[in-house]
């Protein structure tokens, strides 16, 4: 799979590490040598251009440079020392007199696992929509093996290469708020792109499959799977293999109705109430869409700082430039609502938006803010409880 090394391919940071540590890295594979110069010592510059095609280089060592180079960073330092701190408080490492590169260097020739944890765990609190998926029965698993995990990641690269996506497919697993996270990382579609040889200055082309990360959440209290990837076609076989993987089943998961904006409609402006939540400070509706109901299939939108107040102060009279009231709309295809949150683990978090797309898509960033954002969609009834989505799926 094709993709760049943005912090390591520097002769400064290449000479912060550890000339043992070096060493190690590239003693991954018996493929490759370290380039020396006449006296016999690394040559840096030579090793930067290496570097520049990481994916021409042995797998083993490929890999380790993705990760490392992922995480080299005084923030991704901060979070790996974290990590090792709660999970592996016997590794030694130095990180106090030496390079934010080493230092992830060092945890990754003990414990590649952790690096790998934490560069996921970074990566989803970015993603915002997600498809859901019920599983067949009320109960799920509450526990997910190393076998499974990895049978799920087998069953995907046979897949993903088979549609000409490369191969290579990795799954990290980990928990994280009562539920399990997988990130999946994968080639996307075969590619070219113009490179400049570093050494002949020309232009060149540089074949590959650009790396993608697909994040799934499986919640067994809901037992529900929550898929964020693009296109439907990734999304199905997603939920076959897992279906079929945990459950044998490969339509064991199926397109199921979590959301509504119902309450919206009946309610108004008492369907955002976000009283008796401790960390939310105030919310407000800042954008619905909703059909007209024609033969064109035509959509309408209002975008505005308060929605309600909006329609409050056209209704009374005060702007008679559009004609219409709440009580006129059929039907809401999405609503945006903006919510003024406080402070979650030590962070001051400020104001998010969330997106409900019925009947099965939410968009909201999944970080420290998670779970009041997931109380205010329960309280106000915006989620629906199994019971009611199988009473809207027969009724559809």
């Amino acid at each position: 799979m094709a993709f760049k090394l943005s912090h390591i391919t520097d002769i400064d940071v290449l000479k912060s590490f550890s000339g043992p540590n070096l060493k190690a890295l590239f003693s991954l594979s018996p493929e490759f040598t370290l380039p020396t110069g006449a006296d016999g010592k690394t040559d840096f510059k030579k090793l930067v251009e290496v570097l520049l095609e990481p994916q021409k280089l042995p797998q083993k060592i490929t890999s380790a440079l993705y990760y490392i180079d992922a995480l080299a960073t005084p923030a991704g330092s901060d979070a790996l020392q974290d990590a090792v701190a709660i999970h592996a408080p016997d590794l030694k490492i130095e990180c106090k007199n030496t390079s934010c590169a080493d230092c992830i260097l060092q945890v990754w020739l003990s414990r590649p696992d952790l690096v790998k944890r934490v560069l996921a765990e970074s990566s989803v609190e970015s993603i915002q929509a997600t498809d859901s998926f019920y599983g067949r029965d009320a109960t799920g698993l509450k526990s997910v093996s190393k076998a499974k995990v990895k049978a799920i990641a087998e069953a995907m690269d046979r897949w993903f290469t088979s549609k000409l996506r490369g191969t290579g497919t990795e799954i990290s697993r980990f928990d994280k708020m009562g539920t399990i996270w997988f990130v999946v990382r994968r080639g996307d579609a075969f590619r070219r792109e113009a490179v400049i040889n570093q050494k002949t200055k020309a232009s060149e082309s540089n074949f590959g499959y650009p790396e993608i990360h697909d994040i799934l959440i499986y919640d067994p209290e809901f037992n529900e799977l929550r898929i964020h990837a693009n296109g439907v076609a990734i999304k199905k076989e997603y939920r076959r293999v897992f279906g079929l993987e945990l459950f044998g089943d490969g339509d064991y998961f199926t397109l199921g109705k979590k959301f509504t904006l119902v309450p919206l409609l009946k309610k108004k402006g008492k369907a955002i109430n976000h009283a008796g939540i401790p960390g939310i400070l105030g919310s407000r509706l800042t954008r619905i869409e909703y059909p007209i109901g024609n033969a064109q299939k035509e959509m309408v939108c209002h975008s505005s700082d308060d929605i309600f107040a909006s329609f409050a102060e056209r209704e009374g009279g005060i702007d008679n430039s559009v004609s219409l009231s709440w009580s006129s709309i059929p039907q809401l295809s999405s609503a945006t609502i903006k919510l003024d949150i406080g402070e979650c683990d030590g962070l001051l978090i400020g104001e998010r938006s969330v997106r409900i797309i019925p009947p099965n898509r939410a968009l909201y960033k999944r970080d420290g803010a998670l779970p009041l954002i997931e109380q205010f969609l329960i309280k106000n009834e915006f989620v629906l409880n199994r019971a009611e989505a199988a009473d809207a799926e027969s009724d559809s």
